[in-house]
């Protein structure tokens, strides 16, 4: 499951698990995988590969608002015209409200498509929202030698691991160290996590 603004920033992006651990497993199972794109506002291009998988390859899923629907319904009939089929191999979730259930999309993924394991290669609103949700067994970190800072060249601030969800003392989670690992510069974490309710 990736998000909207991840897919924007890279739209050749397919979201295959970076992990050997993961991709075994991915490849042990049978079914065709699934990748789901978050998106409130319907603001991703329907174009980008992610929509457009090769015949059995992996089946597309965007979880959306009402609103981000009629976004795409009409992004579809305007490269209608063009000769593309958007849409055609995907399959849309619409939610009521302004911002995408987490909690109700990975239900819908273990429910309609026998989802076990899910991969979330996203940016830090839906890493926020899914710790929040209580939906996140574990946390992989890379802890990469390049110092950035906490602004962009443009001088807009960088976000952090979680943005716009906020925890008190009482209700954020702790993580618990499961697993380092070292390759060249790069530190790998991965941690448990434990919430507090």
């Amino acid at each position: 499951m990736g998000g909207a603004g991840i897919l924007r920033d890279n739209p050749s992006a397919t979201w295959y698990p970076r992990d050997r651990d993961l991709q075994d497993l991915l490849r042990a199972r049978e079914r065709m995988p699934v990748r789901a794109v978050v998106t409130g506002k319907g603001e991703v291009d329907l174009k980008d590969p992610v929509f457009n998988p090769k015949e059995g390859e992996w089946q597309p899923v965007i979880f959306t608002t009402r609103n981000g629907e009629q976004k795409l319904k009409d992004q579809a009939k305007r490269l209608n015209t063009k000769g593309y089929q958007p849409l055609k191999a995907t399959k849309t979730y619409a939610m009521e409200g302004t911002s995408v259930d987490l909690a109700k999309a990975v239900g819908i993924l273990k429910k309609d498509y026998e989802t076990k394991l899910l991969d979330i290669q996203g940016g830090p609103i839906l890493a926020g929202g899914a710790v929040k949700a209580m939906l996140v067994d574990e946390v992989r970190l890379t802890v990469s030698p390049q110092i950035m800072g906490d602004l962009n060249s443009e001088g807009r601030r960088r976000p952090g691991f979680v943005t716009g969800i906020h925890f008190g003392l009482k209700d954020s989670p702790l993580a618990e160290l499961e697993a380092l690992g070292v390759s060249g510069s790069h530190i790998f974490l991965r941690y448990l996590m434990n919430y507090r309710n």
